[in-house]
């Protein structure tokens, strides 16, 4: 009896390190052909990355021109740009315009407050915006004292206590104008691929949807 327990133990133990055998070289074949795969993706993909680098090298120089050029065009177009085309020679000086934004104590505001002066803007975070004065100081982009003031003054006639609020931060832009209060948007009579969009005054935001909709027939 205890030599046929000898044999069945000895027969365990070598089915027990046939299968550990098999699953090793299962597992040694699986190895090969992944390895074979991710050498074969070197060498289809090697060329590929090696003909993409060369482009990148190649047009990197040339987009790095392009962007460059645009940034003078677009610096030449907001400093120069009566000197462009006669076109500008009908829009007026550049109309500074600042603007306040004050953390507002009161009651929330529901609406859009007006006045002759100045206009009071409620944000969803509880925040008033306060525009605008209207200077002709052409390119001048400085927020003054005096425009603060007489911001907060005619703030003050429409809401009272807004002298109270906790001041954010004081903002300007410059606006563009036209005598005729209407914009200049059309192709300019010297170079045809160039397109004026200019002289929105303070209803740039509000005029952006018909704008690109008028440049964009123009182009096609």
């Amino acid at each position: 009896m205890q030599n046929w327990v000898g044999v069945v133990v000895a027969i365990a133990l070598v089915v027990q390190v046939s299968v550990l055998i098999a699953l090793f070289l299962q597992t040694r074949r699986t190895m090969q052909k992944v390895e074979k795969t991710v050498a074969d993706l070197n060498d289809r993909a090697g060329p590929i990355l090696t003909r993409v680098q060369i482009l990148l090298d190649d047009t990197q120089p040339k987009i790095s021109t392009m962007v460059s050029d645009a940034a003078h065009i677009v610096y030449l177009a907001r400093g120069q740009a009566q000197k462009v085309d006669r076109v500008f020679t009908d829009a007026a000086d550049r109309l500074r315009g600042q603007l306040l934004h004050v953390r507002w104590q009161g009651p929330p505001l529901q609406r859009i407050l007006w006045s002759e002066s100045c206009y009071l803007v409620p944000w969803l975070d509880g925040t008033l915006l306060v525009g605008a004065t209207v200077e002709q100081v052409g390119f001048d982009e400085r927020v003054t004292a005096g425009g603060v003031k007489t911001l907060l003054n005619a703030a003050s006639a429409v809401l009272p206590g807004v002298s109270d609020a906790t001041f954010v931060e004081a903002r300007v832009g410059l606006r563009p104008s036209t005598p005729s209060g209407l914009p200049i948007i059309r192709r300019s009579a010297r170079h045809s691929a160039l397109i004026y969009a200019t002289g929105h005054f303070r209803n740039g935001i509000l005029l952006a949807p018909l704008t690109a909709t008028v440049v964009a027939d123009l182009i096609a």
